[in-house]
């Protein structure tokens, strides 16, 4: 037999053992979170580290606002900030009038 399909006969072993131990009390939070990590879904594993600019990028921080950077870079065409300046200045002058 295969290691890949020696893995999966034991992923499904293992999974009807653990069904077997399911009842009407049991955690569907618990059984989820069981059916993902088999799956191998990690919801608390972080995006691997990379590289930009020829830096190391380790934290979600750094990795935010490389994302950031970038989506700002082709999402902002000139007439996209044109609008968004009149919008903002059309928002201060009723903030404005609004006071007075």
């Amino acid at each position: 037999m295969s290691p890949k399909k020696t893995i999966k006969e034991a992923a499904r072993s293992h999974w009807k053992e653990y069904c077997g131990t399911l009842n009407r009390t049991t955690n569907l939070s618990l059984v989820w979170q069981m059916a993902k990590k088999m799956n191998g879904i990690d919801p608390h594993q972080k995006p691997p580290n990379s590289e930009y600019n020829d830096e190391l990028v380790e934290t979600n921080l750094e990795k935010a606002n490389i994302f950031a950077e970038s989506f700002a870079r082709i999402s902002y065409t000139r007439l996209f900030q044109i609008h968004k300046q009149e919008q903002e200045k059309k928002e201060d002058e009723i903030a404005t009038s609004a006071v007075l």
